[in-house]
């Protein structure tokens, strides 16, 4: 592990791909380029005129009904499109409230917020795994990668994308953020997005990314520097299940499918990234793996005195750089 700030700062190790990652998430992703994306909606009478509420109901490949909220300004229509924006939450949390994602379309954007499924929101995680597993989301399905826990979320978040993208209302410019694991699902989507969208006729290219103390990134050293996070769901489980560690490196092989630092390399929009110091369940040098891989434009914001946590003074920060990027029409809503 890298031991100076400088060092930390400047971390860029090997990949840690399998030989087939690119082929198998270009496989997954063709169960998409078939499926029905659109989704169920139910407006939602909120008292404030500029802006559009619904409840949404978006089915996963797998069946999964994935439960969330989408907001979009009053006016905006198939004559006043609006920049779109969808929105992942952190681990064990869920959609969050409206509240929290009103001032994003009052600035003028569409605004997608889905529960993870399996999680604790609304969406269930309908799939039968072939092996048991630690309390939490982060040890199931460790026998093969197709069956692994974050091999649906991923797929979602691509899933989500392409059904705003379909919004009549919606303009040819998306973008995605959020803290923690929504950080981790937001640089794996648009990822997947960059790289095979160019297969399939009109995906979205990512246009901006807002990554907030990324979790889910460069695996086979944040396991050993972490405490106190869902990795320790880890520990746990070889506790009970494996104490000699005799499944480490296949179990580390099946988290490289999923290990953001890999999908980096194919991530060429501009991002922000909140870095916090302190923060022991995403270790600064895990996070720094991902920002060093990403090959677009990159501003990082590190907090020497934030853990994982909230950081209050990142939001005026990521609400001016989304504006920045944004195609928004400043009279809307």
């Amino acid at each position: 592990m890298p031991g100076s700030y400088e060092n930390i700062v400047n971390y860029t190790p090997p990949l840690e791909r399998a030989d087939d990652f690119e082929p198998f998430w270009a496989a997954g992703l063709r169960e998409l380029a078939a499926a029905d994306i659109s989704w169920q909606e139910t407006d939602y009478a909120y008292p404030l005129p500029q802006v559009r509420v619904r409840r949404v109901v978006l089915a996963a490949v797998d069946g999964a009904p994935l439960h969330g909220l989408y907001l979009c300004p009053a006016g905006a229509g198939v004559d006043q499109p609006v920049p779109g924006l969808i929105r992942w939450h952190g681990y064990s949390s869920n959609c969050g409230q409206i509240g929290e994602l009103l001032p994003w379309a009052l600035m003028g954007f569409a605004v997608l917020a889905l529960d993870v499924r399996g999680q604790t929101g609304a969406s269930p995680d309908p799939r039968r795994y072939k092996t048991g597993s630690f309390s939490g989301w982060m040890t199931r399905g460790l026998d093969a990668p197709e069956n692994y826990y974050y091999y649906r979320v991923y797929t979602d978040a691509v899933q989500a994308a392409l059904a705003l993208a379909l919004r009549p209302e919606v303009a040819p410019w998306m973008a995605f953020f959020g803290n923690s694991q929504g950080a981790g699902i937001s640089v794996a989507a648009a990822a997947l997005l960059s790289r095979f969208g160019g297969e399939f006729a009109d995906w979205p290219t990512p246009a901006a990314l807002g990554l907030g103390t990324p979790f889910l990134t460069h695996f086979s050293l944040a396991l050993s520097e972490q405490r106190g996070g869902p990795l320790d769901e880890f520990g746990q489980y070889f506790r009970m299940s494996d104490p000699l560690h005799r499944t480490e490196n296949h179990i580390l092989r099946v988290l490289s499918y999923f290990d953001i630092m890999n999908f980096a390399p194919w991530v060429e929009c501009p991002a922000l990234i909140a870095v916090a110091l302190r923060d022991t369940v995403c270790p600064p040098p895990a996070v720094f793996a991902l920002v060093n891989h990403l090959r677009g434009k990159r501003e990082v914001c590190v907090y020497p005195d934030y853990e994982h946590e909230r950081i209050d003074p990142h939001l005026d920060r990521l609400i001016l750089f989304l504006a920045g990027q944004a195609p928004l029409n400043r009279q809307s809503p």
